[in-house]
């Protein structure tokens, strides 16, 4: 996928978004022995690795590096009985000094191993996370007369691409509602499941609009403003 980067890694950490690719280019991961994306790493809020569980479900503490990246040490006698050491698939290997296995790696793979994992998920989901993405964009563009929004102006095209995205938002969550209360389905969603798939949106809409009542409050004033031209 053209999107997987460093630059891409550490703006979607900073963003606290879950960046997926639908493709990976490169050459592919050796199957017979083990890579850092089979590797469960748990990561803080700046998306530093804090702790490692091995394919064996083993668990470390990540250590940093003495120069750059960082480290972990598994338990010896845990790996002694580890199939996946005896097959040579696990890339964890003693040194002479230290008996104990040793992992090292980078930032930047860490990222990696963490798209590809994303990407191993997404292959197993039934559903086409890339094509639900385009359709998103197709009916945010279809109201407007040959996908080109008929305003120009900074405050204008964002009144209207505000707005298109908010009734965007709402039909689905109408048409998720609606479906739920079809007859023939199991019990219906109860009044509090339905408030809090409702009701934040709502208040999202209303902050975005400068509503100062809960609720969703008339845009006539906005939109006046939005195609007075």
């Amino acid at each position: 996928g053209v999107y997987g980067s460093p630059e891409a890694d550490q703006a979607s950490i900073d963003q606290q978004v879950e960046l997926v690719q639908t493709g990976i280019r490169g050459k592919a991961p050796d199957p017979d022995r083990f890579n850092l994306a089979d590797f469960e790493i748990v990561q803080d809020e700046a998306g530093r690795p804090t702790q490692m569980t091995c394919p064996n479900g083993q668990s470390v503490v990540v250590e940093p590096g003495r120069t750059t990246g960082f480290l972990v040490h598994f338990d010896p006698l845990l790996c002694q009985a580890c199939p996946f050491q005896t097959d040579h698939r696990c890339r964890a290997k003693g040194g002479k000094r230290d008996p104990r296995p040793k992992l090292s790696f980078t930032q930047q793979e860490v990222n990696w191993a963490r798209r590809r994992r994303r990407h191993r998920a997404f292959q197993q989901e039934k559903g086409n996370l890339r094509a639900a993405v385009e359709a998103s964009i197709r009916s945010l563009k279809h109201p407007f007369p040959g996908g080109k929004l008929p305003v120009r102006g900074w405050f204008r095209v964002t009144c209207l691409l505000v707005a298109s995205a908010a009734m965007v938002n709402l039909r689905r969550i109408h048409r998720y509602l609606s479906e739920q209360n079809q007859p023939g389905r199991p019990e219906k969603r109860s009044e509090n499941a339905e408030t809090a798939v409702v009701q934040p949106a709502r208040r999202s809409i209303g902050t975005v609009f400068g509503a100062r009542r809960a609720g969703l409050q008339p845009l006539s004033g906005l939109m006046n403003t939005c195609f007075d031209f």
